[in-house]
């Protein structure tokens, strides 16, 4: 699926693929419920980029959705910069059988 958003600087007339997306995207909530969502976002392009969103119901036994909030949602997106203080990288991959995998901080 593809939308148009508008970008900032040389590439203001590409189009892009979606730049943002909610997480979960679809949610059934019964009376005074609420839920966290988590709005993501990434893209290739440096700069400002901004698109529009609608969050849409259904109430009840409807079958059509209809907005209930209409806004822009805009990030600056900035190349990523990593450094290491020490140019020597080392890890230790270590495992047991049966034993689900798990993070492990030094």
């Amino acid at each position: 699926m593809k939308r148009t958003g508008s970008i900032s600087g040389e590439n203001a007339k590409e189009e892009e693929q979606f730049v943002f997306s909610v997480v979960p995207d679809q949610i059934t909530l019964g009376p005074k419920m609420g839920i966290m969502v988590e709005v993501r976002a990434y893209s290739h392009h440096i700069g400002q980029i901004s698109e529009p969103w609608e969050c849409q119901v259904l109430i009840g036994s409807e079958r059509k959705p209809r907005p209930a909030i209409k806004s822009n949602i805009t990030a600056n997106f900035i190349t990523p910069s990593l450094e290491f203080n020490n140019p020597k990288l080392e890890f230790k991959y270590e495992w047991e059988k049966g034993v689900p995998a798990q993070a492990k901080i030094e």
